[in-house]
């Protein structure tokens, strides 16, 4: 059996809560979020989830 060469790659889990900052005009504000993730490492995008109930 031969050799396995393994890309580079980002870590999936556990991923940190994340301080997320939010605008409207003026107005700002900052929440938590604890669903957050990685959607692709080329480019760099990350994701969150955040329920209407829980918004900024």
């Amino acid at each position: 059996m031969g050799r396995i060469k393994l890309k580079g790659g980002a870590l999936t889990a556990p991923v940190p809560p994340a301080l997320v900052t939010v605008a409207d005009g003026d107005e700002k504000n900052v929440l938590t979020v604890a669903w957050t993730g990685i959607l692709s490492t080329v480019p760099p995008t990350t994701y969150i989830s955040v329920r209407t109930r829980r918004q900024s």
